[in-house]
């Protein structure tokens, strides 16, 4: 760790924790905690006993994510595909798995989808299928696990709603699409399918999706973006507009209208009494409950012929090299 400097803490408090950690590295360590913490809770630092908590909360936080970020650096670094390479990795997954204090994606600290997302990419690297390497950790956390028991089972069901949209699985993909009739998953089998799970109100692959459709469509190539949540008084509204604004040529099905079905969304009311909220207000539907996302990061997933997931994160470069191996 590195030597903890008092003539910087200004910048601690009145600007970021992770400026001031930044700023306070030597290499690529960060100050030491308990020395940084001792300071914070003397008489030296001028904060009221309410900030002097909070700050050390965050001190506390800030450190464990560097810590799992090293981790985490470690494992993607790691040439070295040996079978006790993978148990070593398992084992301290776990660890980091047992300190994890509530199944919350906006949790400042720790949160099980950075963990998932480590173990599963993890486990590609090692030619481990999702579904072997989720039933062992389902069944650690079932079994063996010092978590509480609520803890317990919103990380299991967070574990199995992660391997819906893992390498290898059927999404199983369901909903009411923007012109009310259900949609179909098996109509697609035989196709080629790229999967959009955003949010109207962030167009984060816009791009990506409106160069696939152009270059592929015509090929075979089948698009769907599925709208999750619920924003505004009127979703369903949004979702409709949000499409005809945007004139988007292929599927969509809305999260909003797969949860409300023909029911008036006007009432903001009526609407929260059938949507569970999320900490930041935010309505999610029957789609955003049967998948698992961090915040608003959501993915996009190219499935085969046999409506198996044969690429996640599928952006940029990376997809478009895949969609022209497929179709040219």
């Amino acid at each position: 760790m590195a030597p903890f400097r008092k003539d910087r803490w200004k910048s601690l408090y009145e600007s970021n924790l992770s400026a001031f950690c930044k700023t306070t590295r030597e290499g690529t360590q960060l100050p030491d905690e308990p020395e940084l913490v001792k300071f914070v809770l003397s008489e030296e630092c001028t904060l009221s006993a309410r900030e002097k908590e909070e700050t050390v909360e965050k001190i506390h936080e800030a450190t464990t994510r560097y810590q799992f970020y090293e981790f985490t650096g470690k494992v993607l670094n790691n040439e070295e595909r040996t079978p006790e390479n993978f148990a070593l990795f398992k084992a301290e997954l776990k660890q980091w798995m047992d300190r994890v204090e509530r199944v919350d994606p906006m949790n400042n600290g720790i949160s099980i989808v950075e963990i998932i997302d480590l173990g599963l990419d993890t486990a590609k690297q090692y030619n481990v299928s999702a579904e072997q390497f989720v039933g062992e950790f389902v069944a650690y956390v079932s079994s063996e696990s010092p978590l509480p028991a609520k803890v317990k089972t919103d990380i299991v069901a967070a574990w199995e709603k992660a391997l819906r949209t893992a390498l290898g699985s059927d999404p199983k993909l369901f909903g009411k699409m923007v012109n009310g009739n259900d949609f179909d998953w098996t109509s697609l089998r035989g196709k080629y399918v790229l999967i959009d799970f955003a949010h109207t109100n962030i167009d984060h692959n816009k791009r990506d999706l409106w160069e696939a459709y152009k270059q592929y469509h015509d090929k075979g190539l089948v698009i769907v973006s599925v709208f999750l949540g619920a924003y505004g008084d009127d979703p369903i509204g949004d979702v409709k507009r949000y499409v005809e604004k945007e004139q988007i040529p292929w599927i969509v099905i809305s999260d909003a209208l797969t949860t409300l079905g023909g029911k008036k969304a006007s009432l903001k009311k009526a609407i929260e009494s059938l949507f569970g909220n999320d900490d930041r207000g935010n309505r999610e539907g029957k789609l955003a409950a049967y998948y698992y996302f961090s915040g608003n990061s959501t993915p996009t997933v190219l499935v085969d012929k046999e409506g198996k997931i044969i690429m996640t994160y599928a952006v940029g470069e990376r997809l478009q090299k895949k969609l022209a191996e497929i179709f040219e």
